[in-house]
């Protein structure tokens, strides 16, 4: 796995008709790898330079593409509840027993 202490990467926040707001709402999807041109198609992306914390890294997985990993060694999702490229860092809980999560934005 290839260590990324503190190291600026690029990710590829994607959108498709059926994106915020253009279409039923679902959210961004965030990639580290670059959509080959053939995907493009009725797909928007944009890069966005982040920096990763440190102990994050990221490595080939098994279908061939590149993912971001914890400090456990563990595949992360980079998106929040709101659709921005973010780590989620703490589950907590809420007066009311509810959980949610706490995230860490990448673009800020």
């Amino acid at each position: 796995m290839e260590d990324n202490m503190s190291q600026s990467i690029t990710i590829y926040r994607r959108e498709d008709r059926n994106t915020t707001p253009r279409g039923f709402g679902n959210p961004p999807m965030y990639h580290i790898d670059e959509p080959l041109s053939s995907d493009w198609d009725m797909v928007w992306v944009s890069p966005i330079d982040i920096t990763l914390p440190e102990g994050y890294s990221v490595a080939e997985c098994a279908s061939g593409g590149r993912e971001l990993y914890d400090l456990q060694d563990q595949r992360v999702e980079i998106v929040d509840d709101h659709g921005h490229p973010a780590l989620l860092v703490d589950v907590r809980t809420n007066k009311r027993g509810k959980q949610y999560g706490v995230y860490q934005r990448l673009d800020e």
